[in-house]
């Protein structure tokens, strides 16, 4: 009796260890690298990155406060947003925060952010007053935003001298598409489109009534530096101003740049047409009518989830500059605008690959 009982007792020691150990909560650095080196589950509009900053909280607390302030759609603002005390008590927990005269401009500042004003205000304060507490540069600063401090402290952690073994391994060349905002930390209102991405985008053409661009578009890894802007051909969007004539020369000069790029994204070399949801569909056609290859146009999910504002996704349906064999004819009104344009190639039947875009010239005003 006296064996069986010392077995029972054993098997119940045995027990609640392994009850401890289920009841521990998870390791957070083996989370946070299994979050940085997971692949970007397919149809992923920010290529896995709210699932890092979901899993990466080096300072204890959450970034939900700081990506909630920062990825609101500028057209539709909500009407609980953060407000200075929660985006200051996350920078108080990171220990990268602001002091002073500095504190009381910066707080004032999330105040107009929490009514929806001008976003990037208060960040570029904290990167100008406030020494270590955002690390951006000329390229980077219209990214200075909440999503890119969480990014810059998840970076210092990462690349820290006495970072986690299993962080330290997660040190890789993933990258992260960036919104294309221009310097003043906007971008442009282009068609809201119901589809999942099946690619994300890195080259661009940017129409718009008195200019084209064509570069690379905005992709961000993390770095010893802190967050850094992938390389490339006019990497601070949109890029120099071009001829459309000039426009096949540039897009092949941005495709022999990354070549040899050690970045997947630049693997891709399908390119996505960038222009105003109310530019006018022959202002399109006219600059693609030169350039002899496919293109997709550019969208925004009208539903999503992603940690930055106004994400660029391609329209499936590819744009072909001359009738082709398979490609359907979408026959558009002279005053149809781009909303209008997407609005069409979504509607195509399910499997449709590629389309004509031909304007009927009776309908001229």
């Amino acid at each position: 009796m006296r064996s069986r009982c010392h077995v029972a007792v054993v098997l119940a020691v045995v027990g609640c260890k392994e009850n401890s150990k289920a009841a521990r909560p998870p390791d957070p650095a083996k989370a946070c690298a299994a979050a940085l080196t997971a692949p970007a589950a397919a149809g992923s509009i920010d290529h896995g990155l709210g699932a890092v900053l979901d899993a990466c909280t080096p300072c204890g607390v959450s970034w939900q406060p700081l990506v909630a302030l920062s990825s609101f759609d500028p057209d539709t603002v909500p009407g609980a947003l953060p407000g200075p005390e929660e985006v200051l008590a996350v920078l108080d927990a990171c220990q990268a925060t602001c002091t002073g005269t500095a504190r009381t401009e910066i707080a004032e500042l999330f105040r107009g952010a929490q009514a929806g004003h001008t976003p990037a205000a208060p960040w570029r304060k904290l990167a100008d007053r406030c020494d270590g507490a955002l690390r951006v540069d000329e390229h980077s600063l219209r990214f200075a935003r909440g999503t890119w401090y969480a990014l810059d402290r998840i970076a210092h952690a990462l690349w820290a001298d006495d970072a986690p073994p299993e962080l330290a391994r997660a040190r890789s060349t993933r990258a992260y598409p960036l919104p294309p905002f221009s310097t003043a930390s906007t971008a442009l209102a282009v068609p809201d489109v119901e589809v999942a991405p099946s690619w994300a985008p890195r080259l661009h053409v940017t129409v718009m009534e008195d200019h084209v661009f064509a570069g690379v578009l905005p992709w961000v890894t993390l770095t010893a530096k802190g967050p850094e802007l992938l390389p490339g051909l006019g990497a601070d969007y949109p890029g120099d101003p071009i001829e459309p004539a000039a426009l096949a020369a540039r897009l092949d000069e941005h495709l022999a740049a990354t070549a040899k790029s050690p970045y997947a994204i630049d693997a891709e070399q399908r390119v996505v047409v960038i222009a105003p949801r109310g530019l006018r569909v022959t202002r399109v056609l006219e600059v693609l009518a030169p350039l002899g290859r496919p293109v997709y146009l550019a969208g925004t999910p009208r539903t999503h989830a992603a940690p930055w504002p106004e994400p660029v996704i391609p329209v499936p349906v590819a744009l072909v500059t001359a009738p082709a064999p398979g490609a359907a004819t979408v026959e558009l009104p002279a005053t149809a605008k781009i909303a209008d344009l997407a609005a069409a190639l979504v509607a195509l039947p399910a499997g449709t690959t590629a389309a004509y875009v031909t304007i009927d010239p009776l309908s001229s005003p």
